[in-house]
């Protein structure tokens, strides 16, 4: 499957603008909670073929370098990790403390 000409997507190796895409899926990302409930954005992810890389995954800059979480999450966590311990993080969150720690390594980056 092709994209139009119109919509441009980024190679996310190279970050070169290419127009054709190569497949897609439906991914889902954590993002900062509201109300008190975890919110899950759910979004087409591509891969596209781009001509000095090949097939590669496309580049979303709200996307952290583990595209499981927004970079806005990411900055929460890490921020919250300066003050408080990983465990207290982590129930706040409703995480694994596991999961906070590789968070803020990813935020320390």
């Amino acid at each position: 499957a092709t994209a139009s000409p119109s919509k441009k997507n980024t190679c996310g190796e190279c970050g070169q603008l290419v127009a054709a895409s190569y497949d897609s899926l439906r991914r889902r990302t954590r993002d900062l909670s509201c109300g008190g409930r975890s919110v899950l954005l759910e979004f087409e992810f591509r891969r596209v073929d781009c001509p000095r890389c090949g097939v590669k995954r496309e580049r979303l800059e709200w996307l952290a370098a583990n595209p499981r979480y927004t970079r806005r999450f990411v900055h929460a966590v890490g921020r919250r990790c300066r003050t408080t311990t990983l465990k207290d993080v982590a129930d706040e969150m409703d995480l694994h403390w596991t999961t906070v720690k590789d968070i803020d390594t990813l935020y320390m980056r």
